[in-house]
C-alpha cells in the first residue's frame, strides 16, 4: 500500500514566543505542547481542504506551488530563503510539488512528490518553515535513490522510522544553519535522540 511519511514540521524552537497558533508535539508523550513540532507517518495521500482555492499555475524555483493565496506567498518566500542554502539544493529535485493540506506529509510515491502542508507549519515562521521543506524533501530523496538503485519501491524502513528521522533532522540542520535560523538548531537537535512523533497516524497529527 502506497504510504505518506510526514515530518518535523509545525515548530517553533523552545525559545520561540508561544502565541495562538505556535505548537509543538511531545516526542514522548504526543501531548501539545505551546512551541512547534514534528511528524511522520506512514498513511494514504489525503484530498487537499475543502474550500482551499487551488492556484496550479504558481511555480517557484521549479516547484509547483497548490493552495490559497496565503499559503501561496509564504511558500514562495521559504523557498526564496532557502536559495541561500546549498545544501537543499541535493533534494531539491525530489520536491515537485508543494500543496497546501489538512496535514503535512511526504508523499514521495506520486508520479511528483509531492509535500503536502497543514496550516499549523506553513503558519509558523518563515525560517521554521524552509527548515520542514528541506527535512521532508530528504524523506523523498531516501525513497528515490533505494528505487533508483534497486529498481523497486523502497520498504518503509529505508525512508521511514527513527533511523531515517534522524538522518532528515540532520539534513534540516545542516539547512537552518546555512540558512541563519540557528534558533532551532538545538530544537532539531534534541528530537534527534529518540525520535518517535513519526508514529502517530496522520489523521490524528494537529500541524
Amino acid at each position: 500500500m502506497k504510504m505518506l511519511v510526514s515530518i518535523l514540521l509545525l515548530a517553533a524552537s523552545p525559545a520561540f514566543a508561544a502565541g495562538p497558533s505556535d505548537f509543538y508535539l511531545d516526542s514522548a508523550s504526543g501531548r501539545d505542547i505551546a512551541a512547534g513540532s514534528p511528524a511522520a507517518d506512514i498513511t494514504p495521500v489525503p484530498a487537499a481542504p475543502a474550500g482551499v482555492k487551488q492556484n496550479k499555475n504558481t511555480v517557484s524555483r521549479g516547484i509547483d506551488i497548490q493552495g490559497s493565496g496565503p499559503f501561496s506567498a509564504k511558500t514562495r518566500e521559504a523557498l526564496t530563503l532557502l536559495e541561500g542554502s546549498t545544501t537543499f539544493t541535493k533534494v531539491i529535485r525530489y520536491i515537485e510539488v508543494i500543496e497546501e493540506a489538512d496535514h503535512s506529509g511526504m508523499a514521495a510515491f506520486l508520479p511528483k512528490p509531492t509535500y503536502q502542508v497543514g496550516s499549523r507549519t506553513w503558519t509558523q515562521p518563515v525560517a521554521w518553515y524552509a527548515g520542514t521543506i528541506a527535512h521532508d524533501g530528504y524523506h523523498s530523496l531516501l525513497y528515490h535513490e533505494y528505487e533508483a538503485s534497486a529498481g523497486k519501491a523502497p520498504p518503509a524502513e529505508a525512508w521511514t522510522g527513527a533511523r531515517a528521522e534522524r538522518d532528515c533532522l540532520s539534513f534540516q540542520q545542516e539547512v537552518l544553519t546555512e540558512i541563519k535560523a540557528v534558533q532551532y538548531v538545538n530544537y532539531v537537535q534534541g528530537l534527534m535522540a529518540d525520535p518517535t512523533y513519526q508514529n502517530i497516524p496522520y489523521s490524528q497529527r494537529n500541524w
